[in-house]
C-alpha cells in the first residue's frame, strides 16, 4: 500500500463533528471528497484497503474502494464475486456512517445497483 492510505483515514477529524460544527464538517467533507477524486482506480482496487479502512468511520473511502473492487470482480468474460467481498459489502451496509453517506449518494446508488446485479446473476463464488 502506498502513502495515500493515511490521507484516506484522516477524515473525519475527531475534533469536528456534524453535531458540534456543521459548517466546518461540511467544508471538511467536501474537501475530502475532492481529494478522493484524485485517488486512482488502481489504488481503490488494492484489496488491503478494505482491511485497513473501518466502514463505520471511513464510510466514504470504504464505499469507493468497495464499488471499485466489485466493478472489477464483475468485469471480464467470467465475472466472479468472492464471498469475502460480499461479506465486506454486508459489513458496510450494517455499519456505515449515515451522515457521511449523505455526501455520497451516487456511490451508494452504484453499490445498490451492483448488489442487485450480483444477486440477480448469482455471481458469488464460494
Amino acid at each position: 500500500m502506498t502513502d495515500y492510505v493515511p490521507s484516506l483515514m484522516a477524515f473525519p477529524d475527531v475534533d469536528v463533528s456534524p453535531e458540534t460544527n456543521e459548517a466546518k464538517y461540511d467544508e471538511q467533507i467536501r474537501n475530502f471528497i475532492l481529494f478522493m477524486a484524485n485517488v486512482t482506480a488502481q489504488h481503490w482496487q488494492d484489496p488491503q484497503l478494505l482491511q485497513v479502512l473501518d466502514p463505520a468511520v471511513n464510510s466514504i473511502p470504504y464505499l469507493n474502494a468497495l464499488n471499485c473492487q466489485l466493478t472489477v470482480a464483475r468485469g471480464g468474460r467470467h465475472p466472479k464475486v468472492t464471498e469475502d467481498l460480499l461479506h465486506k459489502t454486508e459489513l458496510f451496509a450494517a455499519t456505515f456512517d449515515p451522515i457521511q453517506l449523505r455526501y455520497a449518494g451516487l456511490a451508494w446508488e452504484r453499490l445498490c445497483e451492483q448488489v442487485e446485479w450480483i444477486t440477480r446473476n448469482n455471481l458469488v463464488v464460494r
